[in-house]
């Protein structure tokens, strides 16, 4: 099965928010605010699909925000069934090569303190640990981690 990267549709919100809906540590949207996204200048909405024949089937999405020199990573998961298939490592890599072709020399986002996964998977990929922002995150609350990359 083939894999390919490309930017969303307002026909794939449905699935967009199925699997951010799956997965606890995701940002969950809603279908509004996802619709605002794919109007918004800079904001740019990726998914990563697989193909057969006759099957396309929406693996991960990646949702960030280009603003001049800075690329903010704002939500990135892959659904439970494709994990651990180095997805999100090429869906990530895919993004910030683009967002290094539009002018941004460094990226960041925020990770839960407690989502060790996110934050090794991070780390391998070469995003250092900044701040620590308190009671960032809300339902359950917790503190979030500042994490930034230069990529130019």
């Amino acid at each position: 099965m083939a894999t390919y990267i490309r930017f969303a549709t307002p026909s794939d919100i449905p699935c967009i928010v199925a699997i951010a809906a799956a997965s606890p540590t995701a940002a969950h949207w809603s279908v509004e605010q996802y619709q605002s996204a794919l109007l918004e200048r800079g904001r740019v909405v990726l998914l990563l699909e697989s193909a057969s024949d006759a099957v396309r089937q929406v693996e991960g999405v990646l949702v960030a925000r280009i603003l001049g020199p800075e690329a903010e990573i704002e939500n990135l998961v892959i659904a439970a069934a494709a994990q651990r298939k180095r997805l999100a490592s090429r869906l990530l890599d895919h993004f910030l090569e683009f967002a290094r072709q539009q002018g941004a020399v460094k990226a960041f986002l925020e990770v839960r303190e407690s989502n060790s996964g996110a934050r090794a998977f991070y780390e391998a990929r070469g995003f250092t640990p900044d701040t620590l922002r308190k009671s960032y995150y809300r339902d359950p609350p917790e503190n979030a981690l500042l994490y930034t990359l230069d990529i130019k």
